[in-house]
This record gives structure tokens, sequence and C-alpha cells, in this order.
């Protein structure tokens, strides 16, 4: 599966094509259409690489994060693996981000352990992944981050057999 979320989806992208239809009173041209669709990213990966059974794009707030966790952990009961990113194209001199990380549903070594949490650090849809990886590269104590009242617990599994890079619990 594949489960991205934006707060602003391709804002440039939707602009430029509605720009070109206000301009010329024509309709959007295909491509400049299919680009203001983020939902299809998950098709464009699907042709590029092996079969996704889901795609989804979802706009969320900045503090919404959580919500793309509890949505792939549904999601691993159909997929052996949900890729999870959150995508922001660059805007007003804001730097594009694309930040990733990959859920499976079985144990993989190293594995990360993740599980709803009421506690924790607060994070933002801008910095959750970069500081799950930065404990990934020595974990030590479980690392909790959360948005509000939603959160989540990361422990790590380094003693799980086989390999990959993340892991939920069903």
């Amino acid at each position: 599966g594949v489960l991205l979320a934006t707060r602003h989806g391709a804002l440039t992208a939707s602009r430029a094509a509605l720009g070109d239809v206000l301009r010329s009173g024509e309709p959007a041209m295909p491509f400049a259409f299919i680009a203001t669709q983020t939902n299809f990213a998950g098709a464009l990966l699907a042709s590029r690489s092996h079969d996704v059974a889901r795609a989804a794009c979802l706009y969320l707030g900045a503090q919404d994060w959580p919500w793309l966790l509890r949505m792939a952990r549904s999601w691993l009961a159909e997929c052996e693996r949900v890729a999870v990113g959150w995508v922001e194209e660059a805007t007003q001199g804001d730097p594009h981000r694309s930040h990733w990380c990959i859920f499976a549903s079985q144990a993989a070594a190293p594995a990360i352990h993740c599980e709803p949490a009421t506690a924790g650090t607060a994070a933002t849809s801008g910095d959750w992944i970069a500081r799950v990886a930065a404990w990934r590269s020595a974990p030590g104590a479980p690392l909790e981050l959360r948005a509000g009242h939603l959160g989540w617990r990361f422990t790590s599994h380094r003693s799980a057999q086989g390999t990959g890079r993340a892991q939920s619990s069903a």
C-alpha cells in the first residue's frame, strides 16, 4: 500500500492548471490535470515496481500525522507493506519535503514496533519521521511521540529475524 499525506496538496500544479484554463478558456491539458491529482501517486508507484493493493492521499493538518499510522496499521491486514509518507511541495520560500517510512506486516530485523500511546513528546508532520529515524540509529528507551491527544510508542525489536525497516503490530 501507499499512503501519503499533505497539508496543501499540489498547489503549484493546481494554480498552473487553473491559470491555463482561465487564460485560454480551454480545458486543462491532460498532464497538467494529472499533476494536480496527488492520489495518483500509488498508481504511478505500482506501474514502476510491484503491485500496490491500496493507495490514498490524505489532506491532513500538521498535527494530524498520527492518523496516518492508524490507517497504515489497518491496511496491514491486506497489504504486506505500507509506504507511509508526508509530502509538501516547495512554496513561498519553504523547501520541498518528502519523508517516508515502511510498515511491514511481518517482523523484520531490525524492526520497530509501534502501538498507540497517550503520552509523548509533541511532534509535527514535518519532523516525526526524522525523529523516529534518529532514534532508530541508536535506540534505547521507547520513543513516544504525539500530536494533540493522539500518540504512538516506538520500541526496537532488534532480535527479530529477517530483513526490513519497520513493523506495526496488528
